[in-house]
């Protein structure tokens, strides 16, 4: 069983001119911006049981890229998913 999820949060057109890591599934960071698909989203592919709280039991460990450390998609998902719990 894989305990980790590597998400890149580049819109396509940046990973397809720039390559991806092999494991990775593209999300991009503009999905965030919507709780309900972002709560979903996540929650089915960390395995969270989104109740009426969070069950964080067999959550994988997930890790976002984006292009670089100058780059705002991954502070942005992210503010975004501590936003929405």
């Amino acid at each position: 069983m894989n305990t980790i999820l590597i998400i890149n949060t580049r819109t396509l057109n940046w990973s397809t001119f720039t390559g991806v890591i092999p494991t990775a599934i593209n999300i991009s960071y503009t999905c965030f911006k919507n709780k309900e698909k972002a709560l979903e989203i996540i929650g089915d592919l960390l395995d969270i049981q989104i109740d009426e709280l969070p069950n964080f039991s067999y959550a994988k460990t997930l890790v976002m890229y984006c292009n670089g450390i100058w780059c705002g998609q991954i502070s942005t998902s992210v503010t975004a998913l501590l936003k929405y719990g």
